[in-house]
């Protein structure tokens, strides 16, 4: 178990003073040097109210309960730090606050966040999402795997433990290990940026990892062919069936404009024709039942 700096302080708002006199007890929990504060759900009387002991003064039945129930919350916000510690190897005070107020969630594990996010993108596959997509973040999965595998042997780690210095740990494995160009390594970190922000969004994560990145993609020079070299290739003479095929889908593609997706999803049923009997290419859009058309040459 890790070492951990803790402690709790109580102290009152002297700025929210009410008309009996009266202000807000509050608690201030740190842990490694960051905390929170919440309130304890008591008022007292300035002039009632120990700083320096962090309680409340004189022997009233008010000021008694009124501490019983400071050392209570003290005690709670200790165990729950223990307990937090030697369950998951982390905690931090907004954790700890969870768990007094009674919301505290059970901590989730970025592997498990990561596996479950890409099921839903499974399931949505043809609807919101195409395989190119859900393949993608099943590779930026597969690759943090192998660099936490050479860093740790731990099968998992809580989501919350996932740092500003992992995230670039894992671009130069990218680069590095996976030798994938800038443009390629920026779609694989959007991948796991968006596992980052549902985490944000649902309270497994306080601090984004992601905070002072920024990443700007290389302007790509796209070479293509001139007409005379589209000509020597359609007349070019292959011995192998397979390059002709590779030929003539590519030489498609280029007559017709259309994506090799779309050649790929291509079927008989997309094939229509006019009334002067010109042969059409009917190719659906996304979500919509509106098709356009593209001359068959």
């Amino acid at each position: 178990m890790q070492k951990s700096t803790f402690s709790v302080n109580f102290f009152i708002r002297r700025t929210r003073l009410g008309k009996s006199g009266e202000t807000p007890i509050m608690m201030r929990i740190s842990v490694d040097g960051r905390y929170t504060e919440l309130s304890t759900q008591r008022r007292v009387p300035v002039e009632q109210w120990s700083q320096s002991r962090c309680c409340a003064t004189g022997k009233t039945a008010v000021a008694l309960e009124i501490n019983r129930h400071l050392d209570n919350l003290r005690s709670k916000a200790s165990e729950a730090h223990q307990n937090f510690l030697a369950e998951d190897g982390y905690v931090d005070p907004f954790i700890i606050k969870e768990f007094l107020l009674g919301k505290h969630r059970r901590q989730r594990f970025f592997f498990e966040v990561f596996e479950e996010h890409n099921a839903r993108i499974a399931s949505l596959i043809g609807k919101d999402y195409d395989r190119t997509t859900y393949h993608r973040y099943m590779l930026c999965l597969r690759y943090f795997r192998e660099m936490m595998a050479k860093q740790t042997k731990a099968e998992d780690f809580p989501i919350r433990n996932l740092s500003h210095e992992m995230v670039r740990d894992f671009e130069h494995f990218l680069k590095t290990k996976k030798r994938v160009a800038q443009n390629t390594m920026i779609r694989y970190m959007k991948c796991l940026k968006k596992v980052v922000n549902l985490s944000l969004a649902n309270g497994w994560m306080t601090v984004n990892p992601f905070a002072g990145i920024k990443y700007a993609e290389k302007k790509v020079i796209r070479e293509y062919l001139t007409m005379p070299e589209v000509n020597r290739l359609r007349e070019k003479e292959f011995s192998i069936q397979r390059l002709e095929m590779v030929r003539d889908i590519f030489l498609f593609c280029c007559y017709t404009g259309l994506a090799y997706i779309d050649v790929h999803n291509l079927r008989p049923e997309n094939i229509s024709e006019d009334a002067h009997g010109r042969k059409w290419i009917r190719k659906q859009r996304e979500k919509t039942d509106v098709g356009f058309y593209v001359p068959l040459l």
